[in-house]
């Protein structure tokens, strides 16, 4: 079964700057309370994958996560997936695309799947406590895009060829 979170919100700042924010994927991890994994490297399927391991909700996860995709300020995709724990895989996507007035509509999904009886109970919970987590990350990307715009106000009297990305790790 496929369980999936979905928060659609509009950011008042242009797509460059929310990109430098939502490319961070370790701020998410953060956001959701995942424990951090201890990697090692590992030999799954033939391959040696650089692998994980965390305990979550009483169960431990391993779990091994495939390049990600993204179009550099429109589009990041991150996965996981699971060689031990009750899930089979998950992950996280983000769109950014403009709006009227310089502001950028954020499209977060987080999905994961799974069988199982543990799934079934911690499906719906884990689902929820995603929608959650996923306010919580964009409501901390707001703020910090509001900081970096106080910045930028304050830097528009000189001049700011400062990149996205470096105003927006300032604000943080």
């Amino acid at each position: 079964k496929r369980y999936v979170a979905a928060l659609r919100r509009t950011l008042k700042a242009p797509r460059d700057l929310v990109w430098a924010l939502v490319a961070d994927t370790n701020r998410w991890n953060r956001a959701a309370g995942l424990a951090p994994g201890k990697y090692e490297w590992k030999v799954v399927d033939g391959r040696r994958q650089y692998v994980a391991t965390a305990k979550e909700l009483g169960q431990t996860f391993v779990w091994y996560e495939p390049p990600y995709q993204w179009s550099e300020g429109y589009f990041i995709e991150g996965e996981r997936r699971f060689i031990e724990g009750p899930a089979q895989a998950g992950g996280l996507v983000l769109s950014l695309s403009d709006v009227e007035g310089g502001a950028t509509l954020v499209d977060a999904n987080t999905w994961f799947t799974g069988e199982g009886a543990a799934i079934a109970v911690l499906g719906p919970l884990i689902r929820r406590r995603n929608m959650v987590a996923l306010g919580r990350y964009l409501d901390a990307i707001t703020a910090a895009l509001e900081r970096t715009q106080v910045e930028d106000e304050r830097a528009r009297e000189g001049s700011n060829t400062e990149p996205a990305v470096v105003r927006a790790r300032r604000s943080l």
